[in-house]
């Protein structure tokens, strides 16, 4: 009898196990394009957020606007833009012919923003609105290049977003530094102190309305403040996918000091991934850039030639995580297993 109740116990285990696993199996890979348009449907506001410098991330932006726009997003709100030229965003987004000399001066009061890609897309966005039946707002959130020592960028930022939400009820797409979009997560100033960034700040006053998009490769520093890349290639060169209950979202790889914080792990930074899987490109700088900001530039060229970037296939992903349940669940030898990461030796870039 004791043997019966035994084994009715394993199969009540082993049931509800595999219940408690069924979303991790389904792990969905979709076109970076359709993946982060399909988020409109859920949430009006979506947080994108970039590793700076990198053109491939600019580049993908540039092309999905006309696609947000057409999934009902009518706000564009940038980091890279100062919220006191917001007059001068506003004319330029009305005026007939697009004016070079004003997006110069938009983009002059935050100066160390002075990247060909960022101008590219204010004009990307001003020709939307050309033919555009609803007029697109572009919103500049950041403080610019002198404010008062008082002023807190990040509560600055979400100001801007929480006062132009409010008003309208507008979708809109926020495109932001990596770390200025955490929602969930807290990066850790000391060990008693954390640092309350735009992402955080939006979710608390929304938690039903934001998500959070990072881009991959992601730009980590190392102990030794030395720079690398993380990233997960698949065939498809371009693809999104939920990082939530994937093998992907428990993976610790990261900043050294981020690692510091509570509830460190890739799934608790964002809710997904857009994952770009070209050679790396480097933003251009534009000959109005701050001599102290190109010196970032050519530190990021030097870091590409220097680092290493991990791979893993998102098919890898899924054969290998179908397989580690196979042995929990058949031969329970977990600790032998691999880490996700690598599944893929590192790789020059």
């Amino acid at each position: 009898m004791n043997m019966r109740y035994f084994i009715l116990l394993i199969f009540l285990f082993c049931h509800l196990f595999c219940m408690s696993k069924q979303n991790e199996k389904d792990l969905i890979v979709q076109n970076a394009n359709e993946y982060i348009a399909s988020k409109y449907q859920n949430y009006d506001m979506v947080i994108l957020g970039e590793n700076h410098w990198i053109k491939n991330e600019l580049t993908f932006l540039k092309k999905i606007i006309p696609l947000l726009y057409e999934n009902g997003v009518r706000c564009f709100a940038f980091e890279f833009m100062a919220f006191t030229a917001q007059d001068k965003i506003d004319r330029l987004m009305g005026m007939n012919k697009f004016s070079k000399l004003l997006r110069d001066s938009i983009i002059s009061e935050k100066s160390h923003r002075f990247i060909k890609e960022y101008m590219d897309i204010l004009y990307v966005l001003w020709k939307l609105n050309q033919s555009s039946e609803e007029k697109i707002k572009v919103l500049g959130l950041d403080v610019p290049n002198r404010f008062p020592a008082s002023m807190d960028r990040d509560s600055t930022m979400a100001d801007n977003v929480i006062k132009y939400y409010s008003q309208t009820n507008n979708k809109i797409l926020i495109h932001c530094g990596r770390n200025h979009g955490f929602t969930k997560f807290y990066q850790c100033k000391s060990p008693k102190e954390n640092v309350v960034r735009l992402g955080n700040i939006v979710y608390q006053k929304f938690p039903d309305k934001v998500t959070n998009i990072s881009f991959f490769p992601m730009v980590y520093s190392d102990e030794n403040e030395k720079y690398y890349f993380l990233s997960y290639k698949d065939k498809k060169s371009v693809f999104g996918m939920d990082l939530k209950n994937s093998p992907v979202s428990k993976n610790t790889s990261g900043s050294y000091y981020l690692q510091k914080c509570d509830n460190y792990s890739l799934g608790n930074f964002y809710d997904g991934a857009i994952f770009i899987n070209k050679k790396i490109k480097l933003c251009r700088p534009h000959k109005k850039l701050p001599e102290e900001d190109k010196k970032v530039f050519y530190d990021m060229q030097n870091i590409l030639k220097q680092t290493k970037v991990t791979f893993i296939s998102a098919s890898a992903i899924k054969k290998k995580f179908s397989f580690q349940l196979w042995i929990k669940n058949k031969r329970q030898i977990v600790s032998t297993l691999p880490k996700i990461r690598q599944v893929r030796k590192h790789k020059k870039m």
